[in-house]
């Protein structure tokens, strides 16, 4: 008699099996057709993103040309951008005189999330220095300024 080796996990995750009310997964497929992505894709980027909210309260994400950003309620700001400006004032004291929106924990909370995250961080960065032309090439329906 053979005997099978387990099982391994597959490169992009493990399967797992879950029951959903039927209005919600009708809502999620329709998403899914929307978007022109399967499924399981769907469910998997809304299963992280409730995770990222829950760890790090008062992030929320956004979409946009660039794709989803995390970004924190109520300030305007995609933490990227607090982490840039954080670099370009030096210390929390200094941003939250320029931008008295941020209170000391939302700027930790972006400060935490750009730890987890680095390269999202580093990726939005790199594309928000991109110049129009450059922009233009590269998301061509993009009604770029400048």
């Amino acid at each position: 008699m053979r005997t099978r080796a387990p099982r391994q996990p597959s490169r992009t995750g493990s399967p797992v099996s879950i029951r959903l009310e039927r209005s919600l997964l009708e809502a999620i497929r329709r998403h899914a057709e929307r978007t022109g992505r399967p499924v399981s894709g769907v469910i998997k980027e809304m299963l992280e993103v409730a995770l990222r909210t829950q760890t790090y309260p008062g992030i929320v994400f956004v979409q946009g040309p660039a794709g989803r950003r995390a970004h924190l309620a109520g300030t305007g700001l995609d933490v990227w951008e607090v982490i840039r400006l954080l670099e370009e004032y030096e210390t929390p004291t200094r941003l939250q005189k320029h931008f008295p929106r941020l209170s000391r924990r939302t700027i930790q909370v972006a400060q935490a999330y750009a730890r987890a995250y680095p390269e999202e961080i580093k990726r939005l960065r790199e594309l928000s220095t991109r110049s129009p032309e450059q922009l233009r090439e590269e998301l061509p329906w993009l009604d770029v300024t400048g």
